[in-house]
């Protein structure tokens, strides 16, 4: 993979990470987004840790701040399983149904969610997800992320936890 394509793809995600967790957690705590790449056969697989302080983890566990953890961020932005959409799923989503030309219907229920009806179908995040999704620098470094799939070679983009796929999104789709 060239790097002049994965190097500001990677950048963007960091980004991406770091606007979430400005949003949540503003200066009450620090989120670093390590990468160790390990090449396979015919793939590229990067594996991405996010580390936050020991002292942020404590104020957590000790209740003194309502700190939002790195396993919260990254299920929100997508590239963990939370057993909901993150933002890169929603994006995907809308993009899906702005090209097929539906319209978009919002329900907020408070209980914490979001849901996200159109012709194409219905989708369910957490009000922090959509909250994300209308942040205009998530959403436009979300699409850095999926910019090396506008070139011939890349076929898709995938994030895997424990081998299992969390978000996958192809070429034509992230157009």
């Amino acid at each position: 993979m060239d790097v002049r394509d994965l190097a500001p793809a990677l950048l963007a995600l960091a980004d991406v990470i770091q606007i979430a967790n400005q949003k949540f957690n503003g200066s009450h705590a620090n989120i670093q987004v390590l990468v160790n790449a390990d090449v396979e056969q015919r793939c590229f697989m990067i594996d991405i840790s996010l580390v936050q302080s020991f002292l942020d983890q404590a104020k957590t566990l000790l209740g003194a701040d309502d700190i939002k953890t790195a396993k919260e961020i990254a299920e929100w932005v997508g590239i963990l399983s939370g057993g909901s959409v993150g933002l890169f799923g929603l994006l995907k989503f809308l993009a899906a149904s702005k090209k097929a030309g539906s319209p978009i219907q919002i329900e907020n229920k408070g209980d914490g969610n979001v849901t996200v009806v159109t012709q194409g179908g219905t989708v369910v995040v957490p009000a922090e997800v959509f909250q994300l999704a209308h942040e205009p620098k998530a959403v436009e470094k979300s699409k850095a992320v999926m910019k090396p799939l506008e070139k011939d070679g890349y076929e898709s983009l995938s994030f895997l936890q424990d081998e299992t796929e969390i978000f996958e999104i192809n070429g034509e789709q992230a157009e």
